[in-house]
């Protein structure tokens, strides 16, 4: 994945409610924007899992959540890098407190 550089850094002190001051990334309002919808098709899917008698544990939701969020995130930056393209995923695990997330991590090739 691309590095955020130093620019898209801004200082908030209400991040997170902590008043920790931590420099955060401020995406770009296309990002914000898709991610909004990405959520949204997302959440509506997970609702009808749901309603439908489907058993579906936070972690399943934030693993798949996150992996979308990296999928779309190389989508934008093979958009603004035309001689690299994708090169497929692979796994990782993260344990939480709230279970093990199973990611796909998107993979570029750099050489294009």
């Amino acid at each position: 994945m691309d590095k955020i550089s130093d620019d898209q850094y801004e200082q908030d002190d209400n991040v997170g409610g902590n008043g920790s001051g931590r420099d955060m990334p401020r995406p770009s309002s296309k990002l914000d924007d898709e991610m909004k919808q990405l959520i949204e098709k997302a959440a509506e899917g997970y609702a009808k899992r749901i309603h439908d008698g489907e058993k579906i544990g936070i972690s399943d939701i934030i693993a798949d959540v996150m992996s979308a969020i990296m999928k779309k995130e190389r989508e934008f930056f093979l958009q603004e890098n035309r001689y690299e393209e994708a090169n497929g995923f692979y796994s990782r695990s993260l344990r939480l407190a709230i279970g093990k997330l199973d990611l796909k991590i998107p993979r570029i090739n750099k050489d294009g």
